[in-house]
């Protein structure tokens, strides 16, 4: 028994018995081989092509979308992983700039924290956020930005205060907040 063998125009031939043109590409997916004293003609009948076309399309179809939501998937997970919230040491910062009005401040101190954050070997899950301004008489709305970071333990949080990058975001940004108020807590066993 022999094999087919492509020729250089992508038509299938093996000894002159087998001749498939376009669509046998496709039967690839489904077939390794196909015996050469068998003579096959993919198009015979129109009802047969287009039952062969759409089973094609409709398995490459399911291919690759399969392989496109798994690939989502990937990605999400590794993103939920990223952010998952561990409630070993908590750390809240909170910060009052002089001018929270001033847009460029406001641009200028996001990009320090964001930069800062992205480049922590130790602030691997974090919110930054801005009042919610909830009229309650317990809520505090007076701050401009808040900053929730979460740690393994107090060790790991204390190396990220001597942290360069950590020294670096205080350095660039300093000169634009007039009180910085935090709050550290662990969570109950």
């Amino acid at each position: 028994m022999k094999f087919r063998k492509w020729d250089s125009v992508g038509n299938c031939q093996t000894n002159g018995l087998i001749r498939f043109e376009y669509f046998i590409l496709l039967n690839q997916l489904y077939f390794d081989c196909i015996p050469v004293n068998s003579e096959i003609t993919i198009f015979k009948n129109q009802k047969y092509d287009k039952q062969y076309i759409m089973k094609s399309v409709l398995f490459l179809f399911i291919l690759l979308t399969s392989s496109q939501l798994m690939q989502a998937q990937n990605q999400n997970q590794s993103q939920t992983q990223e952010t998952e919230f561990d409630s070993h040491f908590v750390h809240n910062v909170y910060f009052w700039l002089k001018n929270p009005e001033n847009k460029q401040d406001r641009a200028d101190f996001e990009a320090s924290l964001k930069k800062f954050l992205k480049t922590s070997k130790y602030a691997k899950t974090h919110f930054i956020g801005t009042p919610a301004n909830t009229p309650r008489e317990v809520v505090d709305n007076s701050w401009t930005y808040s900053l929730v970071l979460t740690f393994p333990s107090k060790e790991i949080q204390d190396k990220y205060q001597d942290e360069d990058v950590h020294h670096l975001f205080i350095e660039e940004s300093e000169d634009l907040w007039e009180r910085v108020q935090v709050y550290d807590s662990v969570g109950l066993e």
